[in-house]
């Protein structure tokens, strides 16, 4: 699934660079949005790392709602016309982090790289998060209250791995304005925004197994969803800027489990689930050109049957704050140079393989 979701990036991306330069032409002729050619952003944002899982129950029993102990994450970005480049990093010893005696400890990085040209909005990140805590802790021990520490799976682990690819059908409306801050949104503007994300987890209790520990699992997923929704971007004037949008979305799910047991042969299960859920956003920002920041908040939710039962559902919750800030500095010359070169040449191939196709159409 892993050697999938690169090769699709890998198509996704050469193709999208290859239009960066007409899709770049074509946007210093509208009037609603503006390209950042000569300047870099450097932006720093921080959010909370709520990525948690959450099974539902089923006859009477409680479900399971697993967080990790991440309340501020940091990630940087560098962004440079179409493209984006940025890490992410949870620092444990941060005041709402630091609550290991009652949650436990998560330790938490990832990576983010986005293609963004013209109408078209790409973007790959990896994540990987070790260490969660049983939110629900109350639900499986009666005498557990606020401020006792919960049930902690110090060795849980999660992978995740996900690949999105949109595009904006109105050529006014910057993708780019909102998400990497390398253009401008002049004008309010709207657009119906389809769009595909393709997802794989990978979430495994490393626990060693004897003594009291029985058993273990280690879940993979493989989800793919589209997704219909709409974007819009309201410019408020003197730099402040709000921009909403809502993604409702179907696809599917392969779920593959194995079950590890201390004193009997392994089992394994696999499924697949039609998935039903959506996302949304909603950002408030200001924009000069030399300095930007905002507050987004963003809120995805999916979930399918367990099983082949309607009697439980099985939610995938992301629920995220973010707050945002950078600054703008001239590209560095070579770096400029570089990228015009490399655009030049991918126009010139794309323009021989028409011209190829077109010969071989008339012949």
């Amino acid at each position: 699934m892993k050697r999938l979701l690169c090769f699709f990036l890998f198509g996704m991306v050469s193709g999208s660079i290859a239009m960066s330069q007409v899709n770049d032409t074509m946007i210093d002729s509208l009037v609603a949005r503006k390209s950042i050619k000569e300047k870099v952003s450097l932006k720093l944002s921080t959010f909370n790392s709520s990525e948690w899982f959450e099974v539902a129950g089923s006859n009477g029993s409680p479900g399971t709602e697993l967080r990790p102990n991440g309340a501020v994450v940091n990630r940087f970005g560098f962004n440079y016309r179409f493209l984006s480049l940025g890490y992410k990093f949870l620092i444990s010893s941060l005041p709402p982090n630091s609550d290991d005696d009652e949650k436990g400890e998560t330790k938490s990085n990832g990576l983010h790289f986005a293609v963004s040209p013209g109408q078209w909005a790409t973007d790959f990140s990896w994540d990987k998060t070790k260490g969660y805590y049983l939110h629900n802790t109350d639900d499986f021990d009666l005498t557990w209250s606020e401020g006792d520490p919960y049930i902690q799976i110090p060795d849980l682990e999660s992978q995740i791995f996900r690949l999105r690819v949109g595009r904006v059908l109105n050529p006014e409306y910057s993708i780019n304005a909102v998400a990497l801050q390398t253009e401008q949104q002049l004008k309010s503007q709207g657009s119906l925004l389809p769009g595909l994300r393709l997802t794989y987890y990978s979430v495994d209790n490393k626990t060693p197994l004897g003594g009291t520990v029985n058993s273990s699992q280690k879940s993979n997923q493989f989800e793919g969803i589209f997704s219909l929704g709409y974007i819009y971007t309201l410019v408020l004037g003197k730099g402040f800027y709000t921009s909403v949008d809502l993604r409702p979305g179907m696809g599917f799910l392969n779920s593959q489990l194995l079950t590890r047991f201390a004193n009997s042969d392994d089992i394994e299960s696999s499924e697949n689930h039609l998935v039903t859920g959506f996302d949304t956003d909603l950002q408030i920002g200001f924009d000069r050109p030399g300095f930007f920041a905002g507050l987004k908040g963003s809120y995805d939710h999916y979930e399918h049957n367990q099983g082949n039962t309607q009697a439980a559902r099985i939610t995938n919750e992301r629920f995220r704050f973010e707050f945002f800030f950078g600054i703008r500095i001239k590209a560095p010359e070579k770096l400029k140079q570089r990228m015009d070169a490399a655009e030049s040449e991918l126009i010139k191939q794309m323009i021989k393989r028409k011209q190829k196709r077109a010969q071989q159409g008339k012949g």
